[in-house]
């Protein structure tokens, strides 16, 4: 399914560059599994006579839970795959698996407005290794 045309589509710019967090790390060894699912995540909405939106958060999820994860843990391994966490577990505490469980958006309907509000819900996975 086609979405539209360049120029009746909206892809608004999206921050992936966050601040390293300020947190104790927990005396852990955690593996995140980053699925393309997550890493390559696109929102797409059409409005009704107006602009279809294509929103692109792959980029900004993979940096923002690389960065916190890596702050919040003392070892941080990026699993490639499932298949991957077999050949690392036993150095392993823990496998966190983070997913967008939704997205949602509100544009401004009136020129006086400038602001749009975003809301994305993750769901965080958590195993035993």
């Amino acid at each position: 399914m086609s979405w539209a045309l360049a120029g009746c589509t909206a892809n608004p710019p999206i921050v992936d560059t966050f601040p390293t967090p300020l947190v104790e790390s927990y005396p852990l060894k955690a593996g995140i599994r980053l699925t393309p699912e997550f890493t390559q995540y696109e929102y797409r909405q059409r409005f009704a006579g107006e602009k279809d939106w294509v929103v692109s958060l792959g980029a900004a999820n993979e940096s923002l839970f690389k960065s916190v994860f890596t702050s919040m843990f003392q070892e941080t391994y990026i699993l490639e795959s499932d298949e991957a966490t077999d050949a690392v577990r036993d150095r392993l505490d823990l496998i966190i698996k983070p997913e967008v469980e939704s997205y949602e958006f509100s544009v401004p309907y009136d020129i006086s407005e400038s602001h749009y509000t975003v809301w994305i819900t993750y769901r965080m996975k958590v195993y035993q290794a």
